[in-house]
C-alpha cells in the first residue's frame, strides 16, 4: 500500500494529468473523466478500419485489450516529449499511461500492449521518450508470437516476397541499397 501511494516509475517522464479511464475509443486512444482525449505515445496499435480500409488484423482484440488495462481505472499520464496533437479538435493528449491496478499496483498502459502484442513500438520524431524499454515489451511479445506476432499479417518478411498488393504496415527484413532524403522525409 506505501509503494501504491508513491505512484509509478516515471523514469524522467514529466508527471501531468490524472483522473478516471472512463472510455477507450480504439486501440491506442482513451478518455479521462475530465474530457481529456488521450492517445499512447510511442506504440501503433492495430486500428478498426474506416472508408475503404478493412480493420487491421487484431484491431478488435487490441481495443479489448487497451479496455481491460485501463477501463474504470486511475490514471496518471506522463510526458516526454511533445505533449498535445495540435490538429485534433479537441486537442489530444500525447502521453506515456499509467493506471493502477485494484490491487493498487501502477501498470505501464504501453508495456502491457506490447507484451501482449497487440501493438508495436513506434516513437514519434518528437515523442521518443522510453524508446529502449518499449522495443524491449515489443520483443518479449514478438518472442511469445502473442498478438499480431502470432498472425501472418504480423511475421517479418523478406523484401523480395512484398508485392504491388501488400499494403498497410510491413516488417521487412532485407539489404539496404540506397536512401533518398526529401524535405520531410528520409527513406
Amino acid at each position: 500500500c506505501a509503494l501504491a501511494a508513491c505512484g509509478p516509475n516515471l523514469d524522467g517522464l514529466k508527471p501531468g494529468e490524472t483522473g478516471k479511464v472512463v472510455a477507450v475509443s480504439d486501440s491506442d486512444t482513451l478518455t479521462l473523466d475530465s474530457g481529456l482525449k488521450v492517445q499512447l505515445t510511442g506504440l501503433v496499435a492495430a486500428q478498426r478500419g474506416f472508408r475503404e480500409r478493412p480493420d487491421e488484423p487484431q484491431a478488435q482484440q487490441a481495443r479489448q485489450t487497451l479496455e481491460k488495462i485501463a477501463l474504470g481505472r486511475k490514471a496518471l499520464l506522463a510526458y516526454g516529449g511533445e505533449t498535445r496533437l495540435a490538429e485534433a479538435d479537441p486537442p489530444l493528449a500525447l502521453a506515456q499511461v499509467y493506471v493502477q491496478s485494484e490491487g493498487g499496483r501502477w501498470i505501464w498502459a504501453q508495456e502491457a500492449m506490447l507484451r501482449e502484442g497487440m501493438a508495436r513500438a513506434r516513437p514519434w520524431k518528437d515523442n521518443h521518450a522510453r524508446a529502449a524499454a518499449l522495443y524491449q515489451a515489443e520483443a518479449i511479445g514478438r518472442k511469445a508470437k502473442k498478438g499480431v506476432w502470432g498472425d501472418k499479417a504480423g511475421a517479418v518478411r523478406k523484401a523480395d516476397t512484398i508485392t504491388a498488393e501488400d499494403r498497410g504496415f510491413q516488417l521487412v527484413e532485407g539489404v539496404v541499397r540506397s536512401v533518398g532524403v526529401t524535405e520531410t522525409r528520409t527513406y
